[in-house]
This record gives structure tokens, C-alpha cells and sequence, in this order.
């Protein structure tokens, strides 16, 4: 299995606002910036997510065990705060060994400005150079939808839906849609 490599960073990325935004891989000095991100985040936002992030240990644990074999972090920073993070998690297991995830979380102040898909773009990239072939994403409906019309802007499918797979904080169901993004020449940037 290829590690995923960051090269090329830091890099001063331009948004639809005007606004820039430093892109770098995430390091080991950031676990306080990253709490005070997830802090940040509305609770629809972090109600989702498959890890407790208020939790500190959460954000030490990911910022002292960095694994470029299993996952690579990109952070967004302006002001010296994170503003959004990329998660690009690969499977280990041989079955799945060509497929990689993605997550990504944007503060609302930088949302709708593009740079989600500066995120997928830089992830999408570093996982072709680790012989991923598909990205995939796991997004709620009605909760993300904003992040679907993104994906599909780059060119993700649908795959499938899970009906009422999750349940929101009053205990209704939520279906999870399953998108994917195949890497490969025919696939434009």
C-alpha cells in the first residue's frame, strides 16, 4: 500500500469572495487549533461525524499518531485558525485497498466559497499519487446538501441511499447517500 505524500504545501489558496486561506497538511502542533475548529462548528455539523470531536483527546489523538500509510489531513488556516479541514482515509484491508474516503468540514464563514472543492481537488490528487482509484463520501441528506451539489460538481455519482440509515438529535431519520468520484485519466480536475 502507497502512503499518501503531501508535497507541495503550504499553499496560499484564492476563494470565490476574494478571501485567501493557507492549505497545509495537518501537523503535530495543532491540537489545540483543532479543537477550537470542531468547537466552532455548528452541532448539525458535528452531530454526524463518526468521532466524538469535542472530545480533547480525539483531536491529540490524531495530531500525535500522524499516519500518512492510513490518513492525511489537509487544514485550511486564515488568521492562524483552522477553517476547514480534508480527511482523506484510505481502507487497509485488501478488499478495499483502492478505495479511499473523504470528509471534509468548512467553518460557516468559509463556507460556499469553494473551498471544499479546493480540499477534494488537493485530496483527490495525493490519493491518485497513493494508487487510490475511487473516492468516496458518505453525506446526510437534507443535513449536507450543500456538500452532495459539490461533489457532484466534480463529478461524483450516486451510488446509493441508506433510507433512514441515521437519526438527527430529536430521533428522526435521516437518509445517508453514498457518492463516489473514480480517479483515472478520463477524469478532469
Amino acid at each position: 500500500m502507497v502512503a499518501f505524500a503531501a508535497r507541495d504545501f503550504p499553499k496560499t489558496v484564492g476563494l470565490r469572495d476574494g478571501a485567501t486561506v493557507t492549505v497545509r497538511p495537518l501537523a503535530s502542533t495543532d491540537t489545540v487549533k483543532l479543537w477550537d475548529f470542531f468547537s466552532a462548528l455548528p452541532e448539525p455539523d458535528r452531530y454526524f461525524m463518526k468521532d466524538d470531536v469535542l472530545d480533547p483527546a480525539t483531536t491529540a489523538r490524531w495530531t500525535s499518531n500522524i499516519d500518512h500509510d492510513r490518513a492525511l489531513a489537509l487544514v485550511a488556516v486564515s488568521d492562524d485558525a483552522i477553517v476547514a479541514d480534508g480527511v482523506l482515509l484510505k481502507q487497509a484491508d485488501p478488499a478495499r485497498r483502492h478505495l479511499a474516503e473523504v470528509r471534509v468540514n468548512i467553518t460557516p464563514g468559509f463556507q460556499g466559497k469553494g473551498l471544499g472543492t479546493v480540499l477534494i481537488r488537493e485530496l483527490a490528487e495525493i490519493a491518485w499519487d497513493a494508487d487510490v482509484e475511487v473516492l468516496g463520501f458518505e453525506l446526510v441528506e437534507g443535513v449536507q446538501d450543500a456538500a452532495i451539489e459539490a461533489v457532484r460538481g466534480l463529478g461524483a455519482f450516486h451510488v446509493g441511499t441508506l433510507q433512514g440509515y441515521l437519526r438527527d438529535p430529536n430521533g428522526e431519520p435521516r437518509s445517508l447517500v453514498l457518492y463516489q468520484i473514480p480517479l483515472g485519466s478520463w477524469f478532469k480536475f
